[in-house]
């Protein structure tokens, strides 16, 4: 295995474990930790090559290697004093490789080694189980979810993710109904918990490695979908996703998505949360990739009728201020979230129709530098910025700044529709947009023909060599 060469490792690795295979399946025994730990250095400093292979055919693949590599990973990486950043990277793709993390012991029977299930009396482990080909097309299915789910921008990119967060509450299921007399003869491997423990260690070891910005960031992305659901003890997450929403920035952004997910399932309170969400709201957030994610978490936090007037207000009215120098895909965007909120509030409205003291911008009480949206007078102001959107260059803004004008009787908005507005999907639209009525043109030539100076410019008092001299880009083309 210290070869240079990809092909020779991975001829080694196929090699290794194919002794670890017939070693198991002959004693109908687990892997011995003595084969399997020698394997875990080289594939925490493999290239990337040997660790697609792995990962692909191997890792997430078979529960039971899947099982033992976490487990001997997370107990290598403790002995590390100071683990690398290139080390940390390797654990993170590992982890990111992980696709079909079962959500159920039902879907625990795909081996490597021996089958658990026919280790202590025979026939019991079948109530457990689903039949191979099921279990396969369920696993493929799964890790193609996750492949699409890869950048989304919604609140949950896997719908489940929310419900597999805490301990399940659902009624099990006929075929997962054992006896207890049944349950102390299921081996470890059948166990659920036995894998989310080893998944859980895993995790926790890869956080003890130091994760830089980069890392944080690759790690926030799927952490509410993919890691979350698999976790034992998420409450401990809390200090970490607390320090990571402290930072700002894009990390606060992607923390705030998991931050949320263990304080709702565990009842958890987060000290000035919506003072520190507040301060998230700036000119880069709306710059960000993620601010469609970041909307939609906002509009999920404002949704309770129990907030404040005054809150709520903040919120509308900062946004309505960061609008007057956001880009096109952001204004989209802040238009149909203000309209939404002002329907869920009805005692916002009033930021419509006051129209006292909004004789100039000095005039305008609300405070955009106070940290504190309980004091930022926001209440006490109007949404004169969305209203002036109706002089905005892009036309679809112009019409749909309009809405505030109207009465609020139309349904409440899907963020979702306004998500992937950009510079370069406006512009294929006014490309491809079929012209009605062709403009007014004149003096001008066929392709190939030559083009006549005099005729071209055909105004009273125009002099040709006189305009040349004075302009310079002509000038430049003079030779």
């Amino acid at each position: 295995m210290l070869s240079d060469d990809a092909n020779a490792q991975e001829a080694a690795l196929s090699a290794h474990l194919t002794l670890l295979q017939v070693s198991s399946r002959t004693t109908g025994r687990p892997f011995p930790s003595a084969l399997v730990s020698p394997l875990i250095p080289t594939l925490l400093s493999s290239s990337t090559s040997l660790q697609s292979a792995f990962t692909s055919n191997y890792l997430d693949t078979y529960d039971d290697i899947r099982h033992f590599f976490l487990s001997e990973a997370s107990k290598y990486t403790g002995t590390l004093p100071n683990p690398s950043s290139e080390y940390t990277s390797v654990m993170l793709q590992y982890l990111e490789g992980i696709t079909t993390m079962p959500d159920d012991s039902s879907e625990l029977n795909e081996w490597w080694g021996f089958d658990p299930a026919t280790s202590k009396r025979k026939g019991k482990g079948k109530k457990r189980a689903l039949s191979r080909e099921a279990d396969k097309e369920r696993k493929t299915k799964k890790r193609k979810v996750e492949e699409q789910n890869v950048g989304a921008t919604g609140i949950f990119d896997d719908e489940a993710a929310e419900e597999m967060l805490s301990d399940s509450e659902e009624e099990p299921s006929e075929d997962t109904i054992v006896t207890q007399e049944e349950k102390e003869d299921v081996h470890p491997l059948l166990e659920l918990s036995t894998h989310r423990k080893s998944y859980t260690q895993y995790f926790y070891a890869l956080l003890g490695t130091g994760l830089d910005e980069d890392q944080m960031k690759r790690l926030l992305v799927v952490l509410h979908s993919r890691v979350l659901p698999n976790l034992t003890h998420v409450t401990r997450l809390m200090d970490w996703l607390a320090d990571c929403t402290d930072r700002g920035g894009t990390v606060a952004l992607l923390a705030l998505n998991a931050l949320y997910l263990v304080m709702s399932k565990n009842n958890l309170d987060y000290p000035n949360f919506f003072p520190r969400v507040y301060a998230l709201l700036d000119r880069k957030m709306l710059h960000s990739r993620y601010r469609t994610r970041f909307l939609n978490l906002l509009d999920l936090f404002l949704t309770s009728s129990h907030l404040t007037s005054s809150l709520v207000a903040a919120f509308i009215k900062r946004l309505s201020r960061l609008s007057l120098n956001a880009p096109t895909g952001a204004i989209v965007l802040i238009l149909p979230f203000v309209y939404n909120l002002l329907k869920r509030h009805p005692k916002c409205e009033q930021l419509i129709h006051r129209v006292e003291g909004m004789d100039g911008f000095d005039k305008d009480p609300f405070d955009m530098s106070e940290p504190d949206p309980l004091n930022s007078h926001a209440l006490e102001s109007s949404i004169w910025e969305l209203v002036s959107m109706k002089k905005h260059f892009w036309s679809s803004i112009a019409s749909l700044s309009k809405m505030f004008e109207e009465k609020l009787t139309k349904p409440n908005y899907e963020l979702e529709d306004f998500a992937d507005h950009s510079y370069a999907s406006m512009f294929a639209v006014e490309v491809n947009r079929p012209i009605k009525k062709p403009p007014a043109l004149s003096n001008l030539t066929m392709p190939g023909e030559a083009v006549d100076e005099k005729s071209f410019f055909a105004i009273d008092g125009y002099d040709s060599k006189a305009s040349q001299s004075m302009d310079a880009i002509t000038d430049l083309w003079s030779f």
